[in-house]
């Protein structure tokens, strides 16, 4: 048996009257921004499998769910699990705590739409089953891409990265760094390209820079590849990253609604 200590809270912040957006009915305005929150006190977030906020039938959709606790800046040991929203009036949420075990505790909890927010007292949750490996959330069947900036010693050409990736992940990869107009046009494909706002480290002046760009990828499938690709890369030594280098994600996001979008852009 294991427990962790947790607040349930929201802040809040009001919007405008006139850049405030109608509600369903086109009657109301909702000036009321919230973000409702979880968070999970201490270094155990990962004994809390995720976090049902359910709001109710009038929103859509009614029930967000939370799986991947962010830290709190301001705080050394809280992990938040939350949902952002926007309403014409406050509401009760019902928001369900699931472990890792399975047990389930429910909590209702009053949005305060005034400045400040609130909080609630600090709870207990207590996970009364064996624990079960966390396991990744379902990859949605939809189209994506990644690239991830990297950068090598000297030593290590792009022409040894290329044929790295192709014999350890199995996966088709052109070495495309002389020509950057025709490496971003190719998607079919994984692509070696140059970079130019990368940057060497202190400690090794001399390296080579360059970007690998995914082929568009779908679902789990395309995500496995991802992870095969990436476990290839960090066999290669001289592999090294630092905070002129990102990764980035790009997701079609085609299929949804500019409600949805906003959604997405909030949570």
């Amino acid at each position: 048996m294991s427990s962790v200590n947790f607040i349930i809270g929201n802040s809040y912040a009001k919007i405008n009257y006139s850049r405030a957006e109608l509600d369903s009915t086109g009657k109301h305005r909702k000036v009321h921004d919230w973000t409702l929150y979880v968070d999970i006190l201490g270094r155990d977030a990962d004994l809390v499998k995720k976090v049902e906020f359910n709001m109710g039938k009038t929103f859509s959709p009614s029930k967000y769910i939370s799986y991947c606790p962010v830290k709190v800046q301001e705080s050394n040991n809280r992990w938040r699990f939350q949902t952002r929203q926007q309403t014409y009036g406050p509401i009760r949420a019902k928001i369900a705590i699931i472990g890792r075990g399975g047990t389930v505790l429910r909590r209702d909890f009053d949005v305060e739409c005034s400045p400040g927010g609130k909080e609630s007292g600090i709870d207990s949750f207590v996970e009364h089953r064996p624990h079960k490996s966390l396991v990744p959330v379902p990859m949605a069947d939809i189209d994506f891409g990644i690239e991830l900036e990297l950068s090598t010693s000297s030593s290590v050409t792009s022409d040894d990265v290329t044929k790295s990736i192709k014999a350890k992940a199995s996966v088709s990869v052109e070495d495309v760094t002389h020509d950057y107009v025709a490496a971003s046009s190719i998607n079919d494909v994984w692509v070696l390209m140059t970079d130019s706002s990368l940057v060497c480290s202190r400690d090794t002046p001399g390296c080579n820079r360059f970007e690998l760009k995914s082929p568009i990828l779908r679902g789990g499938r395309g995500l496995q590849l991802v992870d095969q690709v990436i476990r290839a890369l960090g066999e290669i030594s001289s592999i090294k990253v630092n905070q002129s280098m990102g990764f980035h994600v790009h997701v079609n996001v085609s299929h949804l609604s500019l409600s949805e979008l906003k959604k997405v852009c909030q949570n």
